[in-house]
């Protein structure tokens, strides 16, 4: 199952574009979460798919978890 193309990053305040592999080692994606205190999550193709595609992302817990603070 190949990755969105284009994913609309506007709506959710967690969600990033692109993530070089420079970042960490052998780590490279085509959207990232930027969390608090500079962590990274990369999104799984099922998150992707059910929360940042249809933007739905309030229901993501990745987003409930951390949005708040």
């Amino acid at each position: 199952m190949a990755l969105p193309e284009r994913v609309e990053t506007r709506e959710c305040s967690l969600l990033r574009p692109g993530l070089s592999a420079g970042l960490h080692a052998g780590l490279s994606a085509a959207i990232y979460c930027a969390l608090p205190g500079g962590r990274v999550k990369v999104p799984t193709r099922d998150e992707i798919e059910r929360f940042c595609v249809p933007g739905d992302f309030k229901r993501c817990p990745t987003y409930q978890r951390h949005a708040a603070r």
